[in-house]
């Protein structure tokens, strides 16, 4: 079976994964990548990489696509019932901010940002659902997930509506003009009270953590330690570049991983205690700045009181 499509619709240049999974709702995510590495998916006639940028004129063929090698078999996927409750929950009980161009939700810990082979239900799989049930425009007018937080991370999650929201976020984050603020249980107290640093990470291919490494990429953090006693520490982070897992590794770096980061060194806990708490966006998206703040889990608020005798929202108003 072979098949071309044509591209003709987009207003600007897009990756070619995504523009695969908005023409071909049921190829996920590994299917692409494995039917781009067998060459039966080419660009322009040619052998091309997930994150290649198409734009109208171009070409795409389809050659016998590895498991899905009938026409048929390219239909609206069907979605388990919990990627369904998670669609409802997300303009429900999670948000705490929308207008007509953003949405952004208090994203629970224990909740995946995109899908993957382990991962059951993510907010990817939510937004995918409410784009077919509502019949949007799966090029300029679809929800989609403007960045990502680890799984066990909570807070700040942003979604734009359409694909111009999209492209002004992604470029003002690569501008790092979007300031972001985390909060952290951190395991000890460095000796450093606050400043400014920067490490260099890679991931590591047999631990799939970010280890240290000269010729790593530059990840740079500001911190300031709000609270501490003998054997913990509440931090507060403004990473200044988007580096994966960077606050995690810099917390690591300072010798204070956070509490419930086991793959960095942290004490075992049923929670990692890392929170995504404000996010701030210049006026450019709906002519006027949005802060927006993530309401604190009853977990991380317990702790603190209970560890340090206070109440977090006090010593934050204090910062």
């Amino acid at each position: 079976m072979i098949e071309k499509h044509q591209i003709s619709q987009l207003a600007e240049e897009m990756r070619f994964d995504r523009y695969l999974r908005i023409i071909k709702p049921s190829l996920t995510q590994s299917i692409i990548e494995k039917n781009l590495r067998k060459n039966c998916i080419k660009l322009n006639g040619k052998r091309a990489k997930s994150n290649a940028r198409v734009k109208n004129g171009d070409e795409i063929i389809f050659y016998r696509v590895a498991d899905y090698e009938n026409a048929e078999n390219f239909k609206k996927p069907e979605f388990t019932e919990k990627a369904k409750i998670l669609a409802e929950k997300i303009f429900t009980d999670y948000v705490i901010y929308e207008s007509n161009n953003l949405v952004a939700i208090n994203k629970p810990s224990g909740i995946s940002s995109q899908g993957g082979t382990a991962v059951k239900v993510s907010i990817d799989d939510a937004l995918h659902y409410i784009n077919l049930k509502e019949q949007n425009n799966p090029i300029d007018k679809s929800l989609r997930i403007l960045h990502r937080l680890d799984k066990e991370t909570s807070g700040v999650f942003l979604i734009a509506k359409n694909r111009i929201t999209a492209t002004n976020i992604g470029s003002m984050l690569a501008a790092r003009k979007i300031e972001k603020q985390y909060l952290a249980i951190l395991c000890g107290t460095p000796n450093q009270k606050e400043g400014e640093k920067t490490i260099y990470i890679k991931k590591d291919l047999n631990s799939k953590i970010q280890v240290r490494s000269p010729d790593g990429d530059e990840a740079i953090t500001k911190f300031k330690i709000l609270h501490s006693n003998q054997k913990y520490s509440l931090a507060l982070f403004k990473p200044l570049t988007g580096r994966m897992h960077q606050i995690r590794a810099f917390a690591q770096y300072l010798e204070c991983p956070i509490l419930g980061d086991d793959k960095y060194g942290g004490e075992n806990s049923k929670h990692l205690f890392l929170h995504s708490y404000k996010t701030k966006i210049p006026k450019d998206i709906d002519n006027k700045e949005i802060l927006i703040e993530a309401p604190i889990p009853e977990y991380f608020r317990k702790f603190s009181s209970e560890n340090f005798n206070l109440d977090i929202i006090n010593i934050l108003n204090e910062h």
